[in-house]
Order: structure tokens, then C-alpha cells, then sequence
């Protein structure tokens, strides 16, 4: 048997209030990313893509598409509340019916009204980009309530009191839904502001791309410990239950530069001051899971950059794999990060993976086969 290979990308995005400014708008941006994801591929001498290839964009690409509707309402708010008070403003009927219904909050209400558009645009987009570029997607996430028809392209809300999610949704490159993934630990700050609801943790469990068994962990599930231990392990669940690559969505409003302050951290001899968070993020979640896991071999993490209102994202995006000797090592990283220039990058690297039969998913792996969603 040959080894396999898989291409891998990690696509460090620069957002900007402009770019939720339509759906129209947000097709093109997504569309013109795919399009230099996929002059990187490498083709055969047909001009086929040589091998199936997996890409993996940053957490809350999809959840500022609440304000395209509203975006000459909003576009000059000074803050993401204040495009939020805007919004309740002019649907303020609508608002105050959700949330006597669903017995809930203002903000949270907001979220519910927004939630259909929202969503069917970020499904619809990337599951016709999946299929018309044949890739594997992780489509970074949204903020979301719960679904009454699940991974579909269409969106109800529930009828009894629904939760809100940082939902990820996974495309397999026909562009159906593979997996969906709810994260488990929420941060103080906008997820925290919103109400947003921590995920199931038993729900995580890996999943399938072209026999390789693939765990999601958004951003700080991916974190193995915290300052009081609070936080649930939701890396190692998955690299117990199989997963081979993990990839890690992800986006901080934290100086990426400035020393942590997420939580307590401890120097040590290679850090004898306290990291910055950007260190902090890069040794205590992926770097630290593939140290203590050997059969982790690669490790993707996109961060989301830029401006949007008032919160300022950035992060400096890898993939991380390993060395002849089995130590993780760090295979390709964005030169730059931030509102530098040219901090838009996707980072590409073609993944050797050993050789296996194909057999079925141990227990635990999920392979989900959920009907083509429609094109635009």
C-alpha cells in the first residue's frame, strides 16, 4: 500500500465591516478566497487535482452576516452593541415577540431574528464552493440557535425555548454537511454578552475526510488547561476517540503581542516571563496536545484578523506537523498578522499520511450523509 496524501489549508482571513456589507458581497469575498486556495492545489498532468485536499477557515467568519441586511443602518455604529441597539430599534415588534416566546433576552432575541438569513447564506455558500472547488471544508463558524431540521440548508427555529451556539459546520468536497460541531467553552466578551450556550461535550467526536480521521476543536476547546481548570478538554476527548489531524478555528480579540491575560500562566525555562498570548495560544493547545500525543500527526489553526466596529482580531495562523524524529514541528506559518499588510494568507502544505486499508470509522468516528444543499 502507498502512502496517502492530503493537501492542507489554513486560511488566515482579513475582515472588514465592508465585507458583510451583501450576500452578494460575501459570496464574492469567499468565492475570490477559494479561488487562491485552489490555484495552490496541485494537479496531475490532466489538470486534475492530484489529491483531495481539506481546508479550514477561521471561528465567527459567518457570525457577523447578522448586520448584511442592516448594513447601511449599522455601517457607522461605532461598536458591535451599538449596531445590535440599531438593529432592535427598527424590528423592535419582532424582538419583543421572540422574546416572550422563547423567554429570553433582548441580544439573544436579536440573534434568533437574524439567525435564517444568516445561516442559509453561510450554508449555502460554502457547501457550493466545496462542491465546485472538490474540497473539504471546515467553515470556521457562526453564532446560531438551535435548528428544527438540524445540518440542512434550511433554517427554523425550534418552537420550545432554543439555544445559542458557536456552530461549525464541515462540507465534504460533494458539499454536503460531514459534521457539525457546537463549541463547549464559552469566553467572556461577546459570546459571553450574547448568552451564547457551551455545546454538548458528549456530542464531540471525530470525523471521516478520505480515511483520515479529522477532530474540530474551536479555539479555546482546543486550550489544555486554564487558570482554574475550568475548562472542559475537549482536544484530548477527541485524540482519545481516534482523531489523526486536528484542526483548531479560531479568533481572539486579545494583542496577540501583549502578555497573556486570558488566563494564570506559569513561565518557564524557554519563557522565564509571562508568554504573550500569541505564545500562550500556540504552546498550551495544539503544540501541547500533539507533544502529549503522538498520534496526532498534523495540527491546522486559521485565525481570524482585522477590524470589524470595535473589536480588533488577530493571530498569527500554522500548521503544525512533525519531525523525522516524531517531535511536533512547526511546517508553515503566516509571515504576518493583525491589520499588517498582506496578513490575508492561506498557508498550504501537502500532509504524507500512512498507509491503510479503508475500513469502517471506529466507535466514535461519525460520518454523517446529509442531502446536497442547493446552489445559489
Amino acid at each position: 500500500m502507498s502512502a496517502r496524501k492530503l493537501e492542507l489549508f489554513a486560511v488566515q482571513m482579513h475582515i472588514s465591516v465592508a465585507d458583510y456589507a451583501s450576500a452578494d458581497v460575501f459570496v464574492q469575498r469567499m468565492s475570490s478566497l477559494f479561488e487562491r486556495l485552489d490555484a495552490l492545489r496541485i494537479r496531475d498532468r490532466r489538470g486534475g487535482y492530484k489529491h483531495p485536499a481539506l481546508a479550514v477557515f477561521p471561528e465567527d467568519i459567518g457570525t457577523f452576516l447578522f448586520m448584511s441586511p442592516y448594513y447601511r443602518l449599522v455601517r457607522s455604529a461605532r461598536t458591535i452593541e451599538d449596531a445590535l441597539r440599531r438593529i432592535a430599534l427598527v424590528r423592535l415588534p419582532k424582538v419583543f415577540w421572540l422574546r416572550a416566546r422563547h423567554r429570553t433576552t433582548v441580544l439573544r432575541s436579536l440573534v434568533m431574528m437574524t439567525a435564517r438569513r444568516s445561516y442559509e447564506l453561510y450554508h449555502r455558500t460554502f457547501s457550493c464552493l466545496a462542491r465546485r472547488y472538490q474540497v473539504a471544508v471546515v467553515a470556521g463558524s457562526l453564532l446560531v440557535p438551535d435548528n428544527r431540521y438540524g445540518a440542512t440548508g434550511t433554517f427554523r427555529l425550534t418552537r420550545s425555548r432554543a439555544g445559542v451556539y458557536n456552530l461549525s459546520v464541515t462540507f465534504d468536497a460533494r458539499g454536503e454537511v460531514l459534521h457539525t460541531t457546537r463549541k463547549v467553552n464559552v469566553l467572556p466578551g461577546f459570546e459571553d454578552m450574547l448568552g451564547v450556550d457551551p455545546g454538548p461535550v458528549e456530542e464531540q467526536r471525530p470525523f471521516e475526510v478520505q480515511g483520515t480521521r479529522v477532530g474540530n476543536i474551536l479555539c479555546v476547546d482546543g486550550w489544555t488547561a486554564g487558570s482554574d481548570g475550568g475548562e472542559v478538554p475537549v482536544g484530548e476527548r477527541l485524540v482519545r476517540a481516534g482523531a489523526e489531524i486536528l484542526v483548531q478555528p479560531s479568533a481572539t480579540t486579545l494583542p496577540w503581542a501583549a502578555p497573556d491575560s486570558l488566563r494564570d500562566t506559569i513561565p518557564d525555562a524557554v519563557h522565564p516571563g509571562v508568554p504573550t498570548h500569541g505564545e500562550a495560544c500556540f504552546t498550551q493547545s495544539l503544540l501541547a496536545l500533539m507533544k502529549a500525543h503522538p498520534s496526532v500527526l498534523f495540527g491546522v489553526n486559521p485565525m481570524l484578523n482585522g477590524t470589524f466596529l470595535d473589536r480588533r482580531f488577530e493571530g498569527r495562523s500554522t500548521i503544525i506537523g512533525r519531525s523525522a524524529q516524531g517531535a511536533p514541528r512547526i511546517l508553515c506559518a503566516a509571515s504576518s498578522y493583525g491589520d499588517a499588510s498582506g496578513s490575508e494568507q492561506i498557508l498550504h502544505h501537502v500532509a504524507n499520511l500512512p498507509p491503510r486499508p479503508r475500513l469502517e470509522p471506529p466507535a466514535g468516528v461519525e460520518k454523517l450523509a446529509i442531502g446536497r444543499d442547493r446552489p445559489w
